[in-house]
């Protein structure tokens, strides 16, 4: 049995590649102001190629980091339609929570919202459907960031 080692140009290229990595994961999740003298030389590793984005153990920390969607009845009676921490999770519950995080970052509530609370349109009690980012730190907190008309989404 033979045993295959590395060139050491090919050693040298894999660790200056991971240490890069690690930099660029680094400063992409770092406050502004820390970022701000390196960003160019990591930006468009991070952002054009979207290599960093998915390093959760280096994510911004968010207070409000669950996200509910309300429908609003003709009653003005708000009830929960979705959750982040649903109390017995699926499977099916896993995709939709993964999609619903995301809607934590004003970005993405920009690009994507709108259409995905035109699903909660569909039930005809809903007048009005609400995204709401929630505390999970214990502080009974809800904001509203999001918020769609339902009348004549159910003609």
């Amino acid at each position: 049995m033979q045993i295959i080692r590395p060139r050491p140009t090919e050693l040298w290229l894999g660790t200056l590649f991971i240490a890069y990595h690690l930099a660029a994961t680094l400063i992409s999740n770092a406050p502004r102001g820390l970022r701000d003298p390196l960003w160019p030389l990591f930006q468009t590793y991070a952002e054009g190629l979207r290599m960093t984005g998915s390093f959760g153990v280096f994510a911004r920390y968010t207070a409000h980091s669950s996200v509910a969607v309300y429908g609003v009845s003709k009653s003005g009676q708000r009830r929960l339609l979705s959750h982040t921490s649903p109390v017995e999770p699926s499977a099916a519950d896993a995709r939709v929570i993964k999609i619903q995080r995301k809607f934590v970052h004003e970005e993405a509530r920009d690009r994507l919202g709108q259409a995905y609370l035109a699903h909660f349109c569909r039930d005809p009690q809903n007048l009005r459907v609400e995204l709401a980012l929630e505390r999970e730190d214990g502080v009974a907190d809800s904001k509203t960031v999001l918020a769609r008309d339902c009348r004549g989404a159910h003609d």
